[in-house]
């Protein structure tokens, strides 16, 4: 994990003006620099940089993380440029990628000896190599999701800013909440910052998401505290709902909508709601309402 803790140290550093990690990072933080009014020679002199860079670059000796760095540093300046030279070598590194990078199915190192590892994600949430929804990515990420047990804190902080961008925030909450009282380190205390202004421009004000999960985690031994259960439920059975709001807010109540062949019940509950049993005919559905106030 060296690697990846240079990348988001030098990667906060380059927010703040300072030194560039690799050069992908540099036109990270060069385009700050334009929008604060830097000169053009100071982007003429990088643009020159660029090219000779390109020039010269052998993407079989980089890992994946390195080339999402450059990827997304060279596409985020071109906004500025607009060069061809540097278009062209976007649209070339991701055909690479995916010509030279994928493994039965998923995004992977190939070549190196650990061909799966966290960083991989880093090409997608910050540097945009991959969208979140790329099913190359989503098969690594289920692997290293089944692996999360052995990983770090920082591997599981990457996990997590992945999980914002594609919307599951109960994943999110379930590493944060493992977190909270270790003592971190410079780099995993800037990435958990990022995260929680990430979930606050997410969540904007005053907004609570309900996390439900019917099937949980597939861990019979470690369930989620948002389950359904019994999980496939057949007639007869008395079934008990639970859901949470996140983050707690106390100016929030929860209740449950309930829908039995046609016919609405409004549930009051603190986080869990116990049903039925129903017949096997019966047509049942359920939602979750968050209002202000009492309820």
């Amino acid at each position: 994990m060296v690697k990846s803790l240079e990348i988001l140290k030098e990667f906060d550093r380059c927010i703040q003006g300072g030194k560039a990690w690799d050069l992908g990072i540099e036109a990270y933080a060069a385009t700050q620099e334009l929008l604060d009014g830097a000169d053009k020679d100071s982007f003429q002199e990088l643009n020159e940089r660029i090219e000779d860079y390109i020039a010269g670059l052998d993407l079989d000796g980089l890992r994946l993380h390195e080339i999402g760095s450059m990827y997304g540093g060279f596409r985020r300046i071109n906004n500025f440029f607009n060069s061809q030279m540097i278009f062209r070598f976007i649209k070339d590194v991701r055909g690479y990628v995916f010509s030279h990078r994928i493994k039965g199915g998923m995004a992977a190192n190939v070549g190196f000896d650990r061909e799966l590892d966290y960083e991989i994600l880093l090409a997608c949430v910050p540097f945009g190599m991959f969208e979140p929804e790329d099913l190359v990515l989503v098969e690594t990420v289920g692997v290293l999701e089944a692996r999360m047990d052995k990983a770090d804190i920082l591997e599981k902080l990457i996990v997590a800013n992945y999980n914002i961008v594609r919307g599951h925030y109960h994943k999110v909450k379930g590493i944060l909440d493992g977190l909270e009282t270790m003592e971190l380190t410079e780099p995993e205390g800037n990435l958990l910052k990022s995260i929680h202004m990430q979930l606050k421009t997410a969540m904007g004000d005053g907004k609570v998401f309900v996390l439900h999960e019917p099937y949980g985690n597939n861990n019979p031994y470690h369930p989620l505290p948002y389950e359904r259960f019994p999980k496939v439920t057949t007639e007869n059975d008395k079934i008990r709902i639970n859901a949470q709001m996140w983050p707690d807010n106390d100016e929030f109540q929860m209740m449950l909508l309930l829908k039995v062949n046609g016919g609405l019940t409004q549930m009051n509950g603190d986080g869990f709601w116990e049903i039925g049993p129903f017949r096997y005919e019966d047509d049942v559905a359920y939602e979750f309402v968050v209002k202000r106030g009492e309820i």
